[in-house]
């Protein structure tokens, strides 16, 4: 006859002991149990820095003229408004 009885807490099984000379033999079971972890470690160090750079450059290009043409017969906004009040 074989009967289980869980135990209660937890006990190490080592130096267990298997029966005696009696009739009744019991044998402890013992299980593994996989604890698994994630834990920050340094793997690396990346040192950043700046160094000046300096760098002229001559260039030929030909550059577009604009020009901004004003009528002075126009009214502004401004001016309206002064002469409504």
């Amino acid at each position: 006859m074989v009967e289980r009885v869980p135990v209660s807490g937890e006990q190490s099984a080592a130096g267990a002991t298997v029966g005696s000379d009696s009739e009744e033999i019991r044998i402890p079971l013992s299980e593994e149990r996989v604890r698994v972890e994630k834990e920050p470690v340094v793997r690396e160090q990346v040192n950043v820095g700046k160094r000046e750079v300096s760098n002229t450059e001559t260039r030929q290009e030909t550059v577009k003229r604009e020009e901004l043409r004003v009528d002075k017969n126009d009214k502004t906004d401004e001016d309206k408004l002064r002469r409504a009040s």
